[in-house]
């Protein structure tokens, strides 16, 4: 076995390129099923992501809005401004719509009843998009001090990036739910 660091979009991930030349294995499933096992495997994927996402955007939320409360402008703290407080509502409307989205699919995933593949697909674009762009908010609101590497506003809009890729992108997922869309309507 062979095992070569990867640099990570995300610096608190730890990746490797591994090589299993000559290594024993033994075979999971029966002789040609592991496109089986990786499609049932694909739902659970996209919905962890999509949870690890639905955590990554509350921590951000909360931040971005206990900064906005202790961080002065014009003598007063820059929650108090419209404008701010507009942002902040829209980070916590994705929020919400994003925990909605993955309890209904953890729901499905226990109890059956709607298509998984498409239900998770659908979940993981809303949930990591979401992410990245209430990161990308919190970079914003926070001013100076998010840009720079002493504060977790990067780290969160990194994660947010990678969490977007990892499992199949969002252009990948979008034509996967187009075609099983559309295929319902035929």
């Amino acid at each position: 076995m062979e095992r070569t660091a990867v640099e990570s979009l995300d610096p608190t991930r730890r990746l490797a390129t591994i090589v299993l030349d000559g290594a024993p294995a033994r075979l999971i499933g029966g002789e040609g099923q592991a496109g089986k096992i990786l499609a049932a495997l694909k739902p659970i994927l996209s919905l962890s992501l999509a949870a690890e996402a639905v955590g990554g955007s509350e921590r951000a939320v909360r931040d971005t809005v206990e900064y906005a409360k202790v961080r002065h402008q014009f003598g007063r703290p820059i929650g108090s401004f419209q404008a701010v407080k507009h942002r902040c509502a829209e980070m916590q409307v994705r929020l919400e719509g994003s925990r909605a989205g993955i309890r209904h699919a953890g729901t499905v995933l226990v109890d059956g009843g709607e298509d998984l593949d498409l239900l998770s697909s659908v979940v993981k674009v809303f949930a990591t998009r979401s992410y990245f762009r209430t990161a990308a908010e919190m970079i914003q609101l926070h001013g100076g001090i998010g840009f720079t590497w002493e504060h977790s506003a990067h780290l969160h809009f990194k994660r947010a990036k990678f969490l977007e890729i990892l499992g199949g992108t969002h252009t990948e997922l979008r034509s996967s739910i187009a075609d099983a869309v559309l295929a319902e309507r035929v």
